[in-house]
């Protein structure tokens, strides 16, 4: 950098000394051509250290947890939150220890797409992870926030108040299906992530509960909100009941769509995959593939159908490039 300043200083002393004739104009452009090539090359160096300073910092994250009863505090590394999880908990809670954040992808896109005043519904809140996220970056907006099991919905509404979200974030006890109504869900002792319609299968040893709770619908939401930005959707199985109960929601909003894709759980939860593809098909958006650091891979509903386990984007057409 000391360099290049004097080389500028040098320039300029040249110049002011009038060494640089008209004869000699060619000279002067082709000095100061260097020197902006010369600071094009330091700002990209610049940059390319600040990214190596970031990527370091994600290297060397050191895992903030606590004890606090029969629960464990555990540190994000975004946006200074901070969450209560069940300390048994053998499918989120270790990675999430360990990591400082859950889906990553899922989270820089979360990071990428909410703004100040959107206006969020996340279908599956489980302890709050993504909704204190929006909460945090929707601070003049609005989170919707729905998630069935009572005991995890004690842990939502725990954390929401760590993260003074109660402000404008609304969790709700109740499971989002196709119908008003109730809807008995399982949940899954110790892997409280996978709670939802489905029981364990058999040869898994994983102890379950059954339990019944108030169920909603999308469609029911409709005219409550000026306008709705981003719906996030992680139900294990009973995406194609949310999605059965949202048609008209989808119609009067155009929200974008966050889905979690799981042929085996569609299955199990009483759908099908090309059920599940044509009903989304049916709402006249773009869909990706979501993938490393929230970046989304444009698809067609004819490869949905084949994709595994991960999440996808529905962007409704005239939001493309907002």
């Amino acid at each position: 950098m000391t360099s290049l300043r004097a080389r500028a200083g040098a320039f300029g002393r040249r110049v002011r000394d009038g060494v640089f004739g008209a004869q000699r104009h060619d000279e002067a452009v082709k000095a100061l051509d260097d020197l902006t090539r010369g600071q094009r090359a330091l700002a990209e160096e610049l940059t390319a250290v600040r990214a190596d300073l970031q990527q370091i910092r994600n290297d060397v994250w050191a895992s903030k947890v606590a004890s606090v009863g029969d629960r464990l505090l555990v540190g994000s590394r975004h946006e200074k939150l901070v969450f209560l999880v069940e300390a048994e908990d053998e499918l989120i809670v270790p990675r999430f220890v360990v990591e400082g954040e859950y889906e990553p992808d899922t989270t820089a896109f979360v990071r990428q797409t909410v703004r100040d005043d959107s206006i969020c519904v996340d279908v599956g809140a489980n302890f709050g992870y993504f909704t204190c996220l929006m909460g945090h970056l929707a601070w003049n907006g609005k989170v919707i926030a729905y998630e069935a099991d009572p005991k995890i919905y004690e842990l939502l509404l725990s954390n929401v108040s760590m993260n003074w979200c109660e402000r404008n974030v609304d969790p709700v006890n109740a499971a989002v299906a196709a119908e008003v109504g109730e809807l008995t869900l399982h949940r899954w002792l110790h892997r409280s992530g996978n709670t939802g319609v489905i029981a364990p299968p058999p040869d898994w040893v994983v102890e379950s509960e059954a339990f019944t709770v108030p169920s909603i619908t999308l469609d029911s939401l409709v005219g409550q909100f000026p306008r709705v930005d981003l719906v996030k959707i992680d139900v294990e199985g009973g995406e194609s009941m949310v999605v059965a109960g949202m048609s008209e929601f989808v119609a009067s909003y155009r929200p974008t769509v966050i889905l979690e894709w799981s042929p085996d759980q569609i299955v199990g939860g009483g759908s099908t995959p090309v059920e599940l593809a044509a009903s989304v098909g049916a709402w006249d958006m773009d869909i990706s593939a979501l993938g490393p650091g929230g970046r989304c891979s444009p698809i067609n509903f004819a490869t949905l159908v084949s994709l595994p386990y991960q999440n996808v984007v529905l962007t409704p057409r005239e939001r493309r490039g907002a």
